[in-house]
């Protein structure tokens, strides 16, 4: 029981890093999208 709950908790905490991590992935690739687009218009 004691290695079950462990595993749970250890599950538990990287879901909740890797949707940490999917949040500033997800924002850099805004910045990165909308900076490309002013480029863009910049050049046009």
């Amino acid at each position: 029981m004691r290695s079950t709950s462990r595993y749970n908790w250890s599950t538990e905490g990287w879901l909740k890093g890797s949707h940490d991590g999917l949040g500033i992935v997800a924002t850099t690739l805004l910045v990165v999208l909308l900076q490309s687009l002013h480029c863009h218009d910049l050049s046009d």
